[in-house]
């Protein structure tokens, strides 16, 4: 069977027409018929006359790689270079052929095109989707491939900056497929099915909830109310819930409790469209960030007392400094006034003021993008400009991004160091006051710069708020094509834009990476979450998208489990200290001026240079990352089974501490007690010297007057000989001696003498006992004073036992006699004659 790619412009044999309709029929039964109900059956024998076996089985079975509900309208064979299918983000299974031959199928949904080549060895194959809600432009033209065959080209220009092109054979008229997308993009209302179909094998539970009104205000810390002689603090209204007063508010956001429900009915008629100021921030100085629309001022100047309740409010609360930012010029304004819209009377409005940023409307801003888009288009189809820059600078895509960017810095500024909230509107306040207000929070508070906290910002800001996604991305009911549809506007791309701008200056600030910016604004364009389709949280709920549609969150997570989203250079700032590291502060105070801002060609340049090597340089970067985050927490395992073994060490320790505290306050200082010799000897820790060892008499007799004791003890040692201790509930009766011994010869002998119960000490022929000091030859600076009185006593030797503070002595030998000891006799001559006297 040959299963070759025919060349274009070679007829096939009859024999092989006649195969080829007889494999048709067959196949044609197998075919689910709810997928071919459009396609006519002279536009599949046309489609197939040309292409062998295997590109007929491809076109024949492209029901695996449909959403359901999703049904093919046209097919036919195409060719696809190998960089759309690079710029599609689809992994090449032959890297080296240069084209990919294969099956364009157009469904009530996408273009979907099926390369022939089959699946690679990782079970990959090539695979590029053009979806219906993505296409901006489209242009049919003949290009002439390499070998010279001429092919007509279908040039699909995409919102996202997407441009895809398919060639077809000269035979094959592409302005067929050509009418056929226009048709398709004429049904304007999309099922809602289509953005996302499989609910139920969809795991999308925490997708819906991202944000909620109740947890942000708690976890901002705004005040509770209290009521004293003017109410304070701020609640959580729920007086929009059936979106009656405000159809493009949310059910539930945060108002000062000052304000009754009933007081903010009476505002929603003085605000255009029922926007009334919503409190959307509070800053850890109490300043707060509210947003609403303009007020219904007009030539008349008319005033709301309620309104201006609700300002004094908000006054009060941030310490009585407030500012109203209007995002618009002040011609702009004026211009409003005259048709009955306007801003603040400041007359009316006590210690207030205003402050105009001159942000252009979204006309501008669709001029400005379309003017880009031609200028890159151009570029794709070959036409290189010398003057390529300044036409960059003419199209003034920069110059609206310095503008949000400039009225940013200036409310943080306001915010942060002045302390001054905010009251921020435009015209309808869906637009602009939706970039200030994300952008201000993004760059104040360091939470809304990781993963969870840019979805809480894009949810509450821009979908609760009522940005009109679907028509500033060109999907309104009355729509004739992308660029002349006077609702459509790149708002939220713009405001995407800014973001990366902040990327660029604090690479380590933000959780998330370009990657995750590009993935969220294709998906705006494509609409295959149900979180971009509708304008409003209304129109959301009465939809019940939340039921039948997966959220753009859900969608994105299955890449975020690879970390193809994660920032690896993101360092967590601390919270409570401003600047505490330069390469990621709380803060961002950043640079607004155009030198510092750049094209985004990551995206807006994606179909003139391939992303791959950057691709594949994040990957491998990922990859290294997670591999030190292993050894990382190996390591920390490690570290912490160590401390954990130490601490025990640490507890045993201090156990032992705590018992030898107890046992030496129990003993206060007393290491002997021999009361039936009414003698107690105590240890006192002195300087380097050694250990002051003091006897003394606990019996109630007086005390022994020994002459010249107290002279030679204070000789001894100074202040030994004001030293006296009790023993139990006895009473000492005087100082008897002392001896320095760091040995500890003399009270280990005493011990041992002592312990083993020898008799008393026999009487001494000599009355007087002269004190002496002598250093021991066979001990290490052994020395000892006394000075008694009395009968001399012979003493019997012992073997020498351990004491628990001696055990280290290095005299504690069994072979050390108490009566040959140098220095030991004076000492127990002491005790002999106390004995004898006693």
């Amino acid at each position: 069977m040959d299963t070759s790619v025919e060349p274009y412009g070679v007829t096939p044999s009859a024999a092989s027409q006649q195969a080829d309709a007889t494999r048709r029929k067959s196949s044609l039964k197998k075919v689910e018929e709810d997928s071919w109900t459009s396609v006519e059956r002279q536009e599949l024998d046309h489609a197939t006359s040309y292409v062998s076996e295997s590109m007929y089985l491809v076109m024949e079975n492209p029901v695996s790689s449909l959403y359901v509900g999703e049904g093919v309208l046209f097919k036919a064979h195409a060719q696809c270079d190998k960089s759309t299918i690079g710029l599609a983000g689809v992994t090449l299974a032959a890297a080296s052929v240069t084209t990919k031959h294969g099956t364009l199928f157009l469904t009530n949904y996408r273009l979907l095109f099926l390369s022939f080549h089959g699946p690679d060895k990782e079970g990959i194959q090539d695979v590029v989707e053009v979806h219906l809600n993505n296409i901006a432009e489209l242009y049919e033209g003949r290009v002439t491939a390499k070998n010279g065959t001429s092919m007509s080209q279908l040039e699909i220009s995409c919102k996202n900056f997407e441009i895809v092109k398919f060639n077809f054979p000269l035979d094959f008229t592409s302005g067929e497929l050509f009418v056929r997308i226009n048709k398709a993009l004429a049904v304007k209302q999309q099922q809602v099915a289509y953005a996302c179909v499989n609910v139920s094998s969809l795991p999308d539970v925490e997708g819906w909830r991202v944000y909620d009104a109740q947890t942000e205000f708690q976890r901002l810390g705004f005040k509770s109310p209290k009521s004293t002689h003017l109410v304070t603090g701020f609640r959580v209204t729920t007086i929009n819930s059936n979106y009656k007063m405000c159809p493009t508010y949310p059910g539930a956001f945060v108002v000062p409790a000052a304000l009754s429900d009933g007081e903010l009915r009476k505002m929603s008629h003085f605000r255009a469209r029922g926007r009334i100021p919503a409190v959307t921030y509070r800053y850890r100085n109490d300043a707060v960030i509210a947003r609403c629309a303009q007020p219904l001022v007009g030539l008349r100047r008319k005033r709301c007392a309620a309104d201006e309740a609700y300002v004094a409010a908000l006054r009060r609360e941030s310490n009585g400094r407030l500012l109203f930012v209007d995002c618009r010029s002040q011609t702009s304004a004026y211009g409003n006034i005259a048709l009955g819209g306007g801003f603040e009377v400041l007359d009316y409005y006590k210690d207030t003021n205003i402050m105009f940023m001159g942000i252009e409307n979204i006309h501008s801003m669709r001029d400005s993008i379309r003017k880009l888009f031609d200028l890159i288009k151009y570029e794709v189809r070959g036409n290189e400009r010398s003057n390529w820059l300044s036409c960059l600078e003419g199209t003034r895509w920069l110059e609206h991004v310095r503008s949000i960017l400039v009225s940013s810095a200036a409310c943080v500024t306001k915010v942060v160091e002045e302390g001054t909230s905010l009251v921020v509107h435009c015209s309808d306040g869906w637009d602009r006051t939706a970039q200030i207000c994300a952008l201000t929070k993004l760059c104040i508070d360091p939470f809304y710069r990781t993963l969870k906290g840019f979805q809480v910002l894009i949810e509450q800001e821009w979908c609760a708020f009522g940005h009109q996604f679907r028509a500033r991305t060109g999907h309104s009911s009355d729509r004739s094509s992308y660029w002349e549809d006077d609702a459509s506007s790149p708002v939220f791309m713009q405001f995407i834009d800014a973001v990366w701008q902040l990327m660029r200056q604090f690479p380590c600030s933000f959780e998330i990476n370009e990657r995750y910016l590009i993935a969220l604004l294709d998906e705006v364009y494509t609409k295959r979450s149900g979180t971009f389709l509708h304008d409003c949280e209304e129109s959301r709920m009465g939809s019940m998208t939340i039921t039948r549609c997966t959220s753009v969150w859900s969608l994105l997570a299955q890449h975020e489990q690879t970390g193809d989203f994660m920032n690896p250079f993101y360092i967590v700032p601390l919270e409570m200290s401003e600047g505490s590291t330069d390469r990621s502060p709380t803060v961002l105070q950043f640079k607004w001026h155009t030198s510092s801002l750049a094209i985004w060609s990551a995206f807006y340049l994606r179909s003139l240079e391939s992303n791959d090597s950057r691709d594949a340089w994040a990957k491998e970067l990922q990859v290294t990352q997670r591999e030190l985050q292993e050894q990382l927490s190996n390591a920390h395992q490690k570290l912490q089974s160590q401390v954990d073994a130490n601490s025990e060490l640490h507890l045993e320790l201090e156990i032992l501490r705590k018992e030898s505290a107890r046992l030496r306050s129990a003993l206060e200082g007393q290491v002997f007690n021999d009361a039936t010799r009414g003698l107690c000897v105590h240890e006192e820790d002195d300087d380097d010297d050694g250990v002051l060892l003091s006897v003394t008499s606990v019996r109630s007799s007086a005390p022994l007057t020994i002459p010249g004791s107290s002279n030679q003890v204070r000789s001894s040692r100074s202040g030994s000989g004001s030293s006296s201790h009790g023993a139990g509930s006895l009473e000492s009766s005087g100082f008897i001696g002392a001896s320095i011994s760091p040995s500890f010869e003399i009270l280990q002998s005493y011990f041992d003498v002592m312990r083993m119960g020898s008799p008393s000490f026999p009487p001494r022929s000599s009355s007087t006992i002269s004190s002496s000091s002598s250093s021991s030859t066979g001990s290490a600076g052994s020395s000892c004073s006394a000075a008694s009185s009395g009968s001399s006593a012979s003493v019997h030797s012992a073997p020498m036992a351990s004491h628990p503070r001696m055990s280290t002595s290095k005299s504690c030998s069994p072979s050390l006699m108490p009566s040959t000891t140098p220095g030991a006799m004076p000492a127990l001559r002491i005790l002999e004659d106390y004995a004898a006297v006693q």
